[in-house]
């Protein structure tokens, strides 16, 4: 079952970014795809019963894997299925060591991350899998990190303008639900640290001791890290913190300006920071060139004012005037 899970998973949510994403699936092009929905929303209860955590440290995380796995499916498909009844079960709860949390309870953590937006349990939870991570699955903890980095989307307010959605240059996947919560300033600090310690360990050589990769594998560290990249040039576009665009770009190994005084920034740097900014944007497009999908999508809000630096032509608008707008325009309507 957990073979089966782990197929299902791969091929829903491709390790390869340039494949797509959920955002992408078109329902009604699947072919009796209502049967085929309703087999797997009645199969991932039972997958959920079946996984177990153990007193090995090696098969937990393993555990973990499969709890994220499911969890994003169990979003992708819809159902009932109470997930984070089930994982704060005794037997199913995995303790954080040393205690950092009233609940201590990691599945339950990464249940809450990825089905109630939280994502302040979704960092949490990252820095345990980092911390005591053993033959994990690359892609899942890399879609692990974007999935709680697209929650903090509202927080980010790039224009100060009517909506903190406006003027934002994000992924599809990002906004499949864009009612996402308010993320505090140090909650995205945090993440971004965690996310340094990832990159540091693809970057040097050191993937294999924390996860499972066959020795033919070398180049998917590689697109991983790609990938990862590419989500820090995503989110680096969108802030205008000085000290998390200063992060961003020390991850990206870019070089960071000093900035005295973040309150009142010169015309000199702020000139820099917009430079910098359209600049990630052409990256991004660099690394998905040859790729057949075209996620990035340019919020603008009906009353909002234009963007400065304005957004390149190659990324589509989408024009709205209250949040629930954008979810009519972009997803694709479902089969079931």
């Amino acid at each position: 079952m957990v073979a089966a899970l782990r197929r299902l998973y791969a091929a829903i949510y491709s390790p390869i970014y340039i494949e797509g994403s959920t955002a992408d699936l078109d329902w009604n092009a699947i072919r009796n795809a209502t049967g085929c929905i309703h087999v797997v929303q009645k199969w991932i209860p039972k997958t959920v019963e079946y996984l177990k955590p153990t007193v090995n440290r090696v098969n937990d995380i393993g555990y973990l894997m499969s709890i994220i796995r499911v969890t994003c499916l169990h979003r992708a498909f819809g159902g009932n299925c109470h997930l984070q009844k089930y994982v704060s079960h005794e037997s199913c709860r995995i303790p954080y060591q040393p205690v950092l949390t009233g609940e201590n309870n990691v599945s339950a953590d990464v249940v809450a991350c990825l089905t109630e937006l939280d994502p302040t349990c979704g960092v949490r939870a990252l820095w345990f899998l980092l911390q005591n991570g053993v033959s994990m699955d690359l892609s899942v903890v890399c879609n692990f990190a974007e999935e709680i980095c697209s929650t903090f989307i509202s927080s980010l307010h790039p224009s100060g303008g009517p909506s903190p959605l406006h003027d934002l240059v994000v992924p599809r996947r990002w906004i499949t639900n864009p009612n996402k919560p308010t993320v505090h300033r140090d909650t995205i600090l945090r993440f971004l640290n965690y996310v340094r310690r990832l990159m540091n360990i693809l970057r040097s050589g050191r993937a294999r001791t924390k996860f499972d990769l066959l020795s033919s594998e070398e180049s998917f560290v590689d697109v991983m890290v790609t990938q990862m990249c590419r989500m820090l040039y995503i989110l680096g576009y969108n802030v205008r913190d000085v000290g998390l665009s200063k992060a961003i770009a020390e991850i990206l190994l870019l070089p960071s300006l000093e900035v005295d005084n973040t309150r009142e920034l010169s015309p000199q740097i702020q000139r820099h920071f917009a430079n910098q900014r359209l600049q990630y944007l052409e990256t991004i497009r660099a690394l998905d060139t040859g790729s057949p999908i075209r996620d990035l999508i340019h919020l603008v809000h009906k009353d909002g004012r234009n963007p400065n630096p304005p957004v390149p032509a190659w990324i589509p608008r989408l024009v709205f005037k209250h949040v629930g707008d954008i979810s009519r325009q972009m997803n694709r309507v479902p089969a079931f």
